[in-house]
């Protein structure tokens, strides 16, 4: 998948030494019972570019955004209707912060992302 994304965002090609990230946002959206968050996996490098002045290489961060998920914790009810309208009908079920499936309190459901329907791409340079 990342070499994919890395040739869909015209990105440099990935190598054995890139470092992958997983980002979860931390804001997200919150509803009474119910909080929804996003995931991201994002696939970085150090590259050099060259600079339009000077002509001299310089170092710079190439992130590539492969994989994009949200998912939703809160009041069981609220995260399978959550998963209803996100087209996800098998309600994937993970782990609450106890290590417990399926506790009342703290139901933590996942919409996996579908690879081959991602039309989102994003690079960055910094």
């Amino acid at each position: 998948a990342y070499r994919r994304r890395c040739r869909n965002a015209n990105a440099s090609a990935p190598t054995r030494a890139d470092r992958f990230f997983e980002v979860v946002s931390a804001s997200g959206v919150n509803f009474p019972g119910l909080q929804i968050k996003s995931r991201s996996i994002v696939g970085g490098k150090l590259i050099s570019i060259k600079d339009r002045r000077s002509g001299r290489n310089l170092p710079c961060y190439e992130f590539v955004l492969i994989e994009g998920s949200v998912f939703a914790s809160g009041a069981r009810l609220l995260v399978w209707s959550f998963d209803r309208i996100m087209g996800n009908a098998e309600g994937t079920v993970e782990n609450d912060r106890d290590g417990n499936k399926g506790n009342n309190n703290d139901y933590c459901s996942s919409v996996p992302p579908d690879s081959d329907s991602q039309t989102t791409t994003s690079l960055n340079r910094v």
